[in-house]
Order: C-alpha cells, then sequence, then structure tokens
C-alpha cells in the first residue's frame, strides 16, 4: 500500500501503480479492455440484481478503490 516516488528533471512523480494493479488482480480484472463508461448520477439501486457471490470481497474491493481515490 505504498506511494513510489520517482526523481524528475522537474520534480517528484509519486505513483500507485503497483497498488492499483493489485487491486485488478484480486478482482480477477487485469486483463479487461478499457471502456469509456460515463456515470450516470440519478440512477438508484433497488436490489433487484444477482447477489453477490463473494461479499466479503467486494467490500475489501470498495474500501481499497476509495483509498486509491483519497490517496
Amino acid at each position: 500500500m505504498g506511494i513510489y516516488v520517482t526523481r524528475a528533471d522537474n520534480g517528484l512523480f509519486l505513483s500507485q501503480h503497483k497498488y492499483a494493479i493489485g487491486i485488478l488482480e484480486r478482482a480477477s480484472m487485469l486483463n479487461f479492455k478499457l471502456a469509456c463508461t460515463p456515470t450516470d448520477l440519478s440512477s438508484k439501486l433497488d436490489g433487484s440484481g444477482p447477489p453477490v457471490d463473494d461479499l466479503t470481497l467486494c467490500r475489501n474491493l470498495g474500501g481499497t478503490l476509495q483509498y486509491l481515490t483519497f490517496t
């Protein structure tokens, strides 16, 4: 869970690339293709979808993505 620092001519570069790759590996999404997915801010979850197979993994991924976003 570290931030990697690289010195450049114009300053320092901070990266969490390794941490982000680890998240994708845990979610089994490392080989997925990139896609633009705009967020619909008015949508609400109604619980009609299929249940999550591993609730602990789902919660853990949510927390790690939140950490990655805030740091």
